[in-house]
């Protein structure tokens, strides 16, 4: 949903194109952590299960660093 409405923009990888494997493995890292998070404190329902949904478009999405 979200990556379908910013497709050039990813979250989960750096901005800067010469970024390391280890930075890029960080940035992603956080990225999901963030997600799990929100999912971890939220009280409502709504957000809990559409956090949920989102990070597993997120995961499926994102391609894991070499």
């Amino acid at each position: 949903m979200l990556l379908k409405l910013l497709p050039k923009v990813n979250p989960a990888e750096p901005s800067d194109t010469n970024a390391s494997e280890e930075t890029k493995t960080a940035c992603r890292t956080a990225y999901l952590n963030r997600f799990k998070k929100s999912i971890e404190t939220t009280t409502k329902p709504d957000v809990h299960q559409y956090m949920k949904d989102l990070l597993a478009e997120v995961e499926a999405s994102t391609v894991p660093v070499s």
